[in-house]
């Protein structure tokens, strides 16, 4: 599946309050464009909703890393 694609479920997963899925589908987004900021951005804000700080400052920091 499209990185694209995942990302777009993935969104609509959020708006749906399913942050644990949604978190998911990002993290498998980001493993196929591991250097799309914007990916990284979205999937350490799905990981603040599931209270999951460090890892959502891991990926916001590759995110930063990747697109000062």
């Amino acid at each position: 599946m499209a990185a694209e694609t995942l990302v777009t479920q993935a969104k609509q997963l959020a708006k749906d309050g399913e942050h644990l899925r949604a978190s998911a589908a990002y993290f498998k987004a980001a493993k196929k464009e591991p250097a799309n900021p914007e990916i990284l951005i979205e999937l350490a804000l799905s990981l603040l909703q599931l209270n999951k700080v460090s890892k959502a400052l891991t990926a916001a920091d590759d995110s930063i890393r990747l697109d000062p």
